[in-house]
Parts: C-alpha cells; structure tokens; sequence
C-alpha cells in the first residue's frame, strides 16, 4: 500500500512539473531504501550500470577509482585537483576526469574525483550492494536536480 502512495505521489510531482516546465522530467525512486536508508540511483556509463549514492553534504562527485579501471570507461582528464577528506583527519589529494553518462533518458556530463575510500567497500559487506561512488551537490546544481526524501525521489 506504501509503494502504491508513493507511485502515485512521484506521477503527481511530475505532472506538476510537466505543467510548470512545459518539459518531462526524469524522476527516479531511490533504489532499495528500506534495506540500505541511504539514497542511491543508478546511472549508466558507456552501458556500465553504476551505483551512485545521493549525498547533497558533498560539494562533489566522486568515483571508486577501482570501478573505472575495471570497466575500462573513456573520459576526459581535466587538471582539477582536490583535496579530499572524510571522517579521518587525513586527506589524499584526488585527480578529477570528466565523464558523460545517462541517468534515464538524459544524457549529462559530470567531473567525477577519483577515490580508493574504503567506505564505497563497505556498502557490499554491510548491505550486499555494491557501490561505485557517489553525486554531490556539483551534480544536483547543474542539472537542476529536485531531491524529494520524504517521498525517495530523485527528480532530474
């Protein structure tokens, strides 16, 4: 009955949208939030399915450097640096690479810093799911992202 309120609520959000945009949107259900009660979508990069968790506290997007190794993806390398921190008070610096992917039928570009954080790791032991990294707030600006919680929806 939750999932059914929750369908008909997300089609209400897009119409809403359909009308004050004049465009339809791409909205996505936060993937397996009742086991996880962390929001993550999936997205795909060059037909490589990868799990993003949606983190709103991080000013940027990140990517398991593992992940992109294995799946051999083309990108771009842009001179951005960082210096990326976490929960320990060490920081590594991170090169950044630019990557166009699609999040449904949208086809969008994001620079992507690459991490080895024993955090994306964890998400497999703890929840069986593996994840490949995640979409900060960068991401969410510049495509004019919406993030309903109350309701898991990503509206992009």
């Amino acid at each position: 009955m939750t999932y059914v309120l929750l369908s008909l609520w997300a089609l209400f959000i897009v119409a809403v949208l359909i009308i004050t945009f004049g465009k339809s949107p791409t909205v996505f259900a936060f993937e397996n939030f009742d086991k996880t009660d962390i929001p993550y979508v999936t997205i795909d990069i060059q037909g490589n399915l990868f799990n993003m968790i949606v983190d709103t506290g991080c000013g940027v997007s990140m990517l398991n450097k593992p992940s992109i190794k294995d799946a051999e993806l083309l990108y771009k390398k842009s001179e951005n640096k960082i210096s990326l921190s976490a929960l320990t008070p060490d920081s590594v610096e991170a090169g950044c690479i630019v990557i166009d992917f699609n999040i449904g039928k949208k086809k969008v570009s994001e620079e992507f810093y690459l991490t080895e954080h024993e955090d994306f790791a964890s998400f497999r032991s703890l929840y069986n799911i593996e994840m490949h990294g995640l979409l900060g707030s960068s991401f969410f600006d510049s495509n004019n992202c919406r993030i309903d919680f109350e309701n898991h929806v990503l509206i992009v």
